[in-house]
């Protein structure tokens, strides 16, 4: 699992990942994947990027149509 690896980078701030947690925490489980003496928690925590991304990426469409219709004059760029 990538989050292992890229955890084990991280080794030097005290984290300490348990693979047999890592690897129980996936297909949108979520729960703590530090060991009891690792310096951080670590947490698994579910997420839909692309949804994120997919809504902001309307908003500033949205936003940017708004402030380019002609009528529309009390609207900066800077503003968007």
């Amino acid at each position: 699992i990538i989050r292992y690896g890229v955890c084990k980078n991280l080794r030097f701030l005290g984290v300490k990942i348990d693979p047999i947690l890592n690897n129980r925490y996936i297909h949108g489980k979520e729960g703590r994947i530090s060991t009891p003496d690792s310096s951080v928690a670590v947490y698994v925590i579910n997420t839909n990027e692309e949804l994120v991304i997919a809504r902001d990426t309307k908003e500033i469409v949205e936003r940017l149509n708004y402030a380019t219709t002609p009528d529309r004059t009390d609207v900066v760029m800077e503003d968007v």
